[in-house]
C-alpha cells in the first residue's frame, strides 16, 4: 500500500495501513530498502515456502526451510 499512494504524511500512511504511528518509518524504511520488485519477490518466496512447508515439492524440516527463507528474504538484490 506505501507504492500505492502519492501519501507521504506519516500519520496519514499508518492510518492507511492500519499500524500504529510510532512503526510506520520501520515501513517506510524497509519500502525504500526493497521496492516494489524486492517487496514483490518476498510475497513469492513466502508462497513458494509455504507450499514447501506443507511438503508440497520439499522434504526438509521446517528449521531448515525457516532459515533458507530468511536468508533469500535478505539478501537485497543489486
Amino acid at each position: 500500500m506505501i507504492f500505492g499512494t502519492d501519501q507521504r504524511d506519516e500519520r496519514t500512511l499508518a492510518s492507511i495501513l492500519g499500524v500504529p504511528p510510532f512503526t510506520i518509518k520501520n515501513y517506510l524504511n524497509a519500502a525504500k530498502i526493497y521496492g516494489y520488485p524486492g517487496l514483490e519477490r518476498n510475497l513469492l518466496l513466502l508462497y513458494q515456502y509455504n507450499l514447501k512447508s506443507v511438503g508440497v515439492g520439499s522434504s526438509a524440516d521446517d528449521a531448515a526451510l525457516l532459515k533458507e527463507l530468511i536468508l533469500k528474504m535478505t539478501l537485497v538484490q543489486q
